[in-house]
């Protein structure tokens, strides 16, 4: 549990350094509570296998690539980036790379 309230602290500082407006976490605990119509917090248990991080639209870019030390001392196994795209950026007719922001997914190593 220890691990977990240190695991939630890392994560919970990436989110904030990266992510705009309210951060990452925040944002998905008021998306749950809203949801589920209850309170959500970090002293709860958490999957703790990966974390999803919103870039702020200063960083973001399409597809663009980041490498693990990015997110400095965190271990992260490997990183998705779950808002990428294929195609001719330019040809997608809503798409406003100006309000883009990346969303990766940091697979965290598996708890031992």
């Amino acid at each position: 549990m220890k691990r977990m309230k240190l695991l939630a602290g890392m994560v919970l500082a990436v989110a904030l350094a990266f992510s705009a407006g309210y951060g990452a976490l925040s944002a998905f605990a008021e998306t749950q509570a809203a949801e589920e119509n209850t309170a959500v917090s970090l002293d709860e248990d958490f999957d703790g296998s990966s974390v999803l991080v919103t870039m702020t639209e200063e960083v973001s870019e399409v597809n663009k690539k980041y490498d693990k030390s990015y997110f400095g001392d965190i271990e992260i196994s490997s990183l998705e980036d779950l808002s990428a795209m294929t195609g001719n950026i330019a040809e997608k007719k809503y798409f406003d790379e100006s309000k883009f922001r990346q969303i990766l997914q940091l697979n965290l190593p598996e708890k031992g």
